[in-house]
């Protein structure tokens, strides 16, 4: 086992999870990122001038919702499984809707 401040671990290591470094070819994409590029196509194509408020918008409802359905409700503990704090992840949820 390398340690972990070798570079050509880390280095090949970000290559694999990012998705710039691989081949636009969408048979290699995995389905999420494919129906995303897809969202963000039909943004564009609606002349949408702030489509990272948008595409982050949506997420947050998706993630948010199933990490807290994931924990019962819990706001402590979804906010721990997100890294976020509790006050953080309740004033999202209520900005939200």
């Amino acid at each position: 086992m390398q340690p972990p401040n070798d570079v050509s671990q880390s280095s090949s290591a970000k290559k694999e999870r990012n998705p710039s470094s691989q081949t636009p070819e969408s048979s290699e994409r995995a389905p999420w990122e494919t129906a995303l590029i897809q969202e963000i196509q039909q943004l564009l194509n609606d002349d949408s001038e702030i489509i990272l408020d948008e595409i982050h918008e949506r997420v947050d409802r998706v993630l948010f919702d199933h990490v807290l359905t994931e924990c019962g409700g819990n706001i402590s503990e979804a906010s721990k499984r997100l890294g976020i704090s509790r006050p953080t992840l309740r004033n999202r949820v209520r900005q939200l809707g």
